[in-house]
């Protein structure tokens, strides 16, 4: 969790953020990528993945990527960031998550005993054809409404601006889905069962 926080923290006052002039009003001042707000909301849902009972994680982690998805979509909706910053703040936890992931099965070494029903088979499914499907929905959006990326905002017919808001909410929604996925599916190897 810290990990992911501090990097989302140190990219933020070290990239640039260019404006676009969509809606100035109610842009945050400075650099909005990536979101915090998105990998508070993520690292809590990875680290309650990673505590919980063996036999809770699955439900945890849909529940979780639940709960993070409609908050990264929240503070798109509330103009406090865009969708890539949201994108951009849930892939950093996925990073750390692996990474960290990476560190603890490798310190495990052999002596590390997992139970196959630890790996939540149903879930890992659900999740991964949650993130195909709601990515897919993303990408058929984007190509939607892709022509229209000059136009002025105020110019925009109402079911662009809607397909276009949708899009955006399937993608990050599926960013989500499928961070969570994944992690579920390699949980079981990095918290084993015991390690002898």
């Amino acid at each position: 969790m810290a990990t992911a926080n501090v990097v989302t923290q140190v990219l933020k006052q070290g990239l640039y953020r260019p404006d676009f002039g969509v809606d100035p009003e109610r842009v945050t001042a400075g650099n909005s990528f990536p979101s915090g707000h998105a990998t508070v909301a993520m690292s809590v849902v990875i680290a309650l993945v990673l505590v919980v009972p063996p036999r809770l994680r699955g439900i945890v982690a849909i529940l979780g990527a639940v709960y993070a998805a409609v908050a990264g979509v929240a503070t798109m909706s509330l103009g406090w960031h865009r969708p890539s910053d949201v994108a951009g703040a849930v892939l950093i936890v996925g990073g750390c998550v692996a990474l960290a992931g990476l560190l603890l099965v490798l310190a495990h070494g052999r002596e590390a005993r997992v139970k196959a029903d630890d790996a939540h088979p149903f879930a890992v499914t659900l999740l991964m054809i949650a993130a195909v499907v709601l990515l897919l929905a993303a990408a058929g959006a984007f190509w939607r409404v892709n022509g229209v990326a000059t136009t002025p905002v105020d110019e925009l017919p109402r079911d662009t601006l809607l397909t276009a808001y949708l899009g955006a909410a399937a993608g990050i929604a599926g960013i989500v889905s499928a961070v969570t996925g994944l992690t579920l599916a390699a949980m079981h190897r990095v918290v084993p069962w015991r390690i002898s």
